[in-house]
């Protein structure tokens, strides 16, 4: 079950539990919330000591992973791409688009600084996707054309 719980009363529950009042068992069944969600939060701000004397929770360790993640994947797309943030559009859309599908969209845009819908016009709102749809579909709506003129039309 999917249950919202009021984060007043998680940090009551976890301070109840810290400063040696119960249990998280018994707290838990007095304010009807699941220990899984206690403990999930208590290891959440958990500190942990590093090598050089900062103290990180494991949410501040996730998030700047996350973060490093991101910044790793940025620094590969410009490596890859050559471009800079002064590039002309047209050239970062190039090089993005050779990029498309290796990386997240996100990442693509953020890493050279184009928004993601013009990024998205540039993908599927190409001339050569249009001329190669034009292509495809006049003859057969030219045929379907003809067909009713010849079925209209005596002859």
């Amino acid at each position: 079950m999917n249950t919202k719980y009021d984060n007043a009363l998680i940090e009551k529950v976890i301070e109840e539990y810290h400063n040696g009042r119960q249990s998280v068992a018994l707290l838990c069944a007095e304010h009807n919330v699941p220990r899984s969600t206690i403990y999930f939060r208590i290891k959440q701000n958990q500190k942990l000591k590093s090598q050089n004397g900062i103290d990180l929770s494991y949410r501040d360790y996730y998030n700047l992973q996350r973060k490093y993640n991101k910044l790793e994947e940025k620094l590969e797309i410009i490596k890859a791409t050559g471009c800079s943030l002064s590039t002309p559009l047209q050239e970062k859309l190039a090089a993005l688009e050779k990029l498309y599908g290796q990386y997240s969209v996100h990442v693509l845009c953020e890493a050279l600084e184009v928004s993601r819908g013009t990024f998205y016009n540039h993908i599927f709102r190409r001339t050569e996707n249009n001329a190669s749809a034009q292509k495809r579909y006049i003859p057969a709506f030219l045929n379907r054309v003809l067909k009713h003129l010849q079925a209209i039309l005596p002859t």
